[in-house]
Formats: C-alpha cells, sequence, structure tokens
C-alpha cells in the first residue's frame, strides 16, 4: 500500500522545530558561484540554528571564482571544499558526487539539502523541508515542492526552473 502524504510549510515554524524535535539537524547548502546569494541564505540559516531549530550549517562549495566560501564563512557557515571531502574517492563529478561527499562532515541525524542560488530565501524553506522529519514520527524521507521561475535573459517564466528536479528527480518519484 502506497501513503502519499502533503505537509505545508506554514505547519512547521522555526519554534516548533525548536521545541518538539529530538533529533539533531545538519543543513548543507552546495554552492558554486552563487557569492550574491549565498550571504542571506547563511545568515537565514544561521538564525535558525541560533534560536534551536537546526544544530549545524555547512556550505560545500565548488571552487568558486566568485568569493562564495569567503561570503558563506563571514555569514557564520562552516565552509566545506568539495574537492577536499573525501579526497581519495577521486575528482568531483558533479552536484550530486558532493552532496555525497558532504555526509563525511555533517553530524546531525537528519540531513537537508538547500540550494545556494534560491533567490528570496526564506527560513520556510529548510523548516518545511525539516520540519516533517522532526517533528512527524513516521516521516523518513520528504521532497520540497515549490515554484521556481525559469529566465533567460530579461525573460522570466514562473514555471521551468530547476532543471534537475524537473528533468530527473520529478519523474522519478512519480514512477516509485
Amino acid at each position: 500500500m502506497r501513503v502519499i502524504r502533503s505537509f505545508h510549510h506554514s505547519e512547521f515554524p522555526a519554534g516548533r522545530l525548536a521545541v518538539e524535535r529530538e533529533a539533531t539537524a545538519s543543513v548543507c547548502v552546495p554552492a558554486r558561484e552563487t557569492a550574491q546569494a549565498i550571504g542571506a541564505i547563511v545568515d537565514t540559516l544561521v538564525g535558525l540554528r541560533d534560536r534551536g531549530a537546526i544544530d549545524q550549517v555547512v556550505v560545500v562549495d565548488a571552487g568558486s571564482a566568485d568569493g562564495t566560501a569567503d561570503v558563506a564563512a563571514r555569514h557564520g557557515a562552516e565552509v566545506h571544499q568539495e574537492a577536499d571531502l573525501l579526497a581519495w574517492a577521486g575528482p568531483v563529478l558533479g552536484k550530486g558526487d558532493a552532496m555525497w561527499r558532504a555526509l563525511s562532515v555533517l553530524t546531525g541525524d537528519v540531513v537537508c539539502y538547500l540550494d545556494g542560488d534560491t533567490d528570496g530565501f526564506d527560513e520556510r524553506f529548510a523548516c518545511g523541508v525539516l520540519g516533517p522529519l522532526l517533528c512527524e514520527p513516521r516521516v523518513r524521507f520528504v521532497k520540497a515542492s515549490f515554484r521556481r521561475p525559469f529566465r533567460v535573459g530579461d525573460i522570466e517564466l514562473p514555471d521551468g526552473g530547476g532543471r534537475v528536479n524537473e528533468l530527473t528527480a520529478r519523474p522519478l518519484l512519480h514512477r516509485f
């Protein structure tokens, strides 16, 4: 029997996570050339950490030339270069490989991955993903859903962004 459950981020404000959770939580942000966005994202996540909603904020940088790692560190994130994590495994082969390698430095019982290039980042992204895992005892996996605009030059379409999600994750999760 397949059970489908949906939750809304509003069910899991930061205060609820801080009070109800029994597990530790790490948030990992894989990042590549995201210096303009990463500071605000890290500020939001550090605020959640300071309020007890999460325990660890890690940015895994892909050797960004724009100073992403420095910005993230200045804003309070624990920063690691993806190529330095599990270096014995060879060269990093993309975002998924960086995410897997990040597990070597993440200390939480529960791990949440968030994008490092999200405009208008808000704590609801982290709380909405972590909330069901931390507050609903039978939940073991959460896949977020949100609208991400697709931009090309001056043209912006309200949907169609999030290439990896739209092309691989969503069809795979729907099938299984």
